[in-house]
């Protein structure tokens, strides 16, 4: 009988001390659960996929808006230009993008007097950007509305480059092109007729 009641206390005292080790091993403070949870979880993913969607609005006398969302990162300046030299000179019959010094001087001449170059640098706030453009050769008709953005080694908003990774390495999607520099890296350079009326 005194070996069964030995038998019984070494048989609890096992327990117990597994019990104790199971309870501690599962013990721990927040700091340490959490942190173990930050460790564990993937970074999130920088890839930036651009979206870049916009309007043309009449503003009355000569004056147009453009406005747009984005999905860029808030103070990255982008480059919107508005032109109509090349319709010009695809109405004379001409290939569009023709050089200069290609064409004949009565239209270079009509060009210098009749065509609208226009641009402007906004910079994103909260997801948006506008510009507005103005001047007397600014009529109805078609032209091209090409937004791009800066090499990313000339960007002055620190914030800015660091989202957008070294060289604009975390661009992807609708209009992202490598820079015709060297060692340029990505840019963003979307050009599309549109019909000002």
């Amino acid at each position: 009988m005194r070996k069964n009641i030995f038998k019984l206390i070494k048989a609890a005292l096992a327990f117990t001390a597994l019990a104790t080790m199971l309870v501690l091993a599962g013990c721990g403070s927040d700091n340490e659960k959490s942190s173990a949870k930050k460790e564990s979880a993937p970074p999130p993913d920088p890839t930036i996929n651009v979206q870049l969607d916009y309007k043309i609005e009449p503003e009355g006398g000569n004056q147009y808006k453009v406005s747009g969302t984005t999905n860029l990162p808030d103070g990255i300046e982008l480059m919107v230009e508005l032109d109509n030299r090349n319709q010009i000179v695809a109405q004379a019959g001409y290939p569009e993008d023709t050089a200069g010094d290609k064409l004949p001087d009565d239209l270079l001449i009509k060009i210098a007097n009749t065509a609208y170059t226009g641009s402007d640098k906004p910079a994103v706030k909260n997801g948006k950007f506008e510009s507005t453009f103005s001047g007397e050769n600014l009529k109805p008709g078609e032209y091209y509305l090409t937004f791009s953005t800066p090499l990313w080694r000339i960007m002055k908003n620190e914030d800015v480059k660091k989202k957008l990774g070294e060289g604009c390495k975390y661009l992807e999607g609708k209009g992202v092109v490598d820079s015709d520099m060297k060692d340029g890296g990505k840019v963003i350079r979307i050009r599309e007729k549109v019909n000002l009326q």
